[in-house]
């Protein structure tokens, strides 16, 4: 990814068109800085703990941070900070959420991403089967949601599924 790069405008056009946001995952060592031998001897990973790792960005959030960056530079990580988004519990949290942050307390608490409320929207099944060309890199997440109390099944009932 480079600042002003047409991969940036297709997605800022796709998230318009479709109205579906968009988010990015990005690859994280454990802390920055990091310092390491390469390459890795067997016996010796890496042991402290992971406080930064993968972290997830809106695309309005990264798009927004690559905006001041030269065009055709990569963001550095720095550059990826998010001002005025830090939590006490996280100190990297200006850079995204965790990614099991992001799932659990963004997206399946409906903070985050879009709700289809009709199995037949046109978004939803263009998002799901109507892609015609491979995009760079893809994550399929399914969340086994348990029983749907408001309909009354019992726990033994159909289970919910969100694929993402």
């Amino acid at each position: 990814m480079s600042a002003g790069s047409d991969q940036i405008r297709r997605i800022d056009d796709y998230v318009k068109q479709r109205r579906i946001p968009v988010y990015y995952n990005f690859y994280n060592p454990p802390s920055v800085p990091l310092t390491s031998v390469y390459p890795a001897s067997a016996g010796s990973p890496f042991r402290g703990k992971n406080l930064l790792g993968c972290r997830v960005l809106s695309s309005i959030d990264v798009h927004k941070a690559t905006a001041s960056v030269v065009a055709g530079k990569p963001p550095t990580f720095d550059e990826m900070a998010i001002p005025g988004r830090t939590t006490k519990t996280d100190s990297y949290s200006s850079h995204g959420w965790r990614l099991e942050t992001f799932i659990a307390d963004e997206v399946l608490r409906c903070r985050e991403g879009r709700l289809f409320t009709d199995s037949s929207d046109q978004d939803l099944a263009i998002l799901l089967g109507g892609r015609t060309a491979p995009i760079q890199s893809a994550i399929s997440i399914t969340v086994d949601l348990g029983p749907d109390k408001r309909t009354g099944t019992g726990s033994r009932g159909p289970k919910r599924r969100i694929r993402l």
